[in-house]
């Protein structure tokens, strides 16, 4: 018997605000020390170093935790093949990388020849263009891909899933992410390479969707512990980790999973505390949040190069007041992508009218 619809509030604010605070960390990583981000100021600011270490162990873990709890809700309400559960998930999340990759990331980084991992300044349109076909240039898309390789690898695995088999699938979770690790770490098409941190937090959250009911009958505030605690433990690894590379040692990769899925379990006592309160259902009744949540994926996927263009112009003028760089910086991308998402709202309804489709006979 097929398990009824229901919608889980705490999953589509965790999923929303996930993605807003990634674009959140995109305007302070000038600040930062990550190695892979293409353009630094002149200086780091410890407190940006902080502040982005829990945003980073958190926010992308706990969207896939999210992608894992709906997978298996999919698993429980529609009993489809496995080759159309493939198909249906690789093609949802594909299509908007190529189609944002051709349309958006590849004209506009080459337009204002902007560097990133997998494209040095100077590169041309069509070599850049192949560079995004083959996953190597990919910039803030590269987690659509990387969603491609653990979805299918747990639709392949969906049997024990059913089943109820989390412990052997999580052997077999184990067993994928360390091949990940030692055998395709050097693999530089389509993501294959970044995948092992994020498995556990798939699997993560299937477990949590499959033993959804138990938990609700935790009381409200034990969530709220469990979100604290993790936050406490995330710092502690922060703290960790700087006295490592004092001495120009590097975390155990084990770790690095770890503190993701101890973010992911943050973020998940934090919302689920949050979706019982009334301060929830008052955001879930605003006008914004319902634009933010149906767009959000697209709020994301716009989010480059603004930030890269508006810190280019902010820096020579304010770049030494850390706080209010990236205040503005901030500010000045949200507007920019609510105006784009606005604009291809509005381009796909004219395309809608001058095109209509056919409509459906009854």
């Amino acid at each position: 018997m097929r398990k009824p619809m229901k919608r889980y509030t705490f999953i589509s604010e965790m999923k929303t605000i996930a993605l807003v605070l990634v674009v959140v960390a995109h305007c302070m990583l000038f600040y930062g020390d990550n190695p892979f981000w293409p353009e630094l100021a002149g200086f780091q600011s410890p407190a940006v170093i902080s502040v982005y270490g829990v945003i980073d162990a958190s926010v992308i873990a706990s969207f896939v935790m999210c992608s894992g709890f709906l997978l298996a809700d999919s698993c429980a309400r529609r009993k489809k093949p496995l080759w159309q559960m493939a198909l249906d998930r690789t093609k949802r999340l594909l299509i908007p990388y190529y189609l944002y990759g051709a349309l958006w990331l590849v004209p506009l980084y080459t337009l204002f020849d902007i560097k990133a991992f997998g494209r040095d300044k100077g590169t041309g349109f069509g070599q850049g263009l192949l560079a995004m076909v083959l996953g190597q240039f990919s910039d803030h898309l590269w987690f659509l891909w990387m969603l491609v390789w653990i979805t299918l690898f747990f639709v392949l695995t969906r049997a024990l899933l059913d089943r109820r088999r989390v412990w052997l699938l999580l052997v077999l979770t184990l067993a994928f992410a360390l091949i990940d690790q030692y055998l395709l770490a050097q693999f530089p098409y389509f993501k294959l390479s970044q995948i092992a941190p994020y498995l556990l937090c798939f699997w993560l959250g299937a477990c949590l969707y499959l033993y959804d009911e138990a938990l609700e009958k935790l009381p409200k505030w034990s969530f709220a512990c469990i979100g604290l605690l993790c936050l406490a433990l995330i710092i502690c690894y922060d703290v960790y980790q700087d006295g490592l590379t004092a001495v120009g040692a590097s975390v155990p990769f084990g770790l690095t999973w770890g503190v993701k899925l101890l973010g992911a379990v943050m973020m998940y006592g934090f919302f689920r505390f949050f979706a019982q309160t009334k301060a929830s259902e008052k955001l879930l009744a605003s006008r914004a949040w319902v634009y933010s949540e149906r767009h959000s994926l697209n709020i994301y996927l716009v989010n480059c190069p603004f930030n890269y263009l508006y810190f280019r112009l902010l820096y020579p003028r304010i770049g030494q007041h850390v706080l209010l760089c990236i205040v503005t910086n901030i500010l000045l991308t949200f507007v920019s992508i609510y105006l784009t998402v606005w604009l291809q709202d509005l381009c796909k309804g004219l395309f809608r009218r001058v095109f209509p489709g056919k409509k459906r006979t009854t």
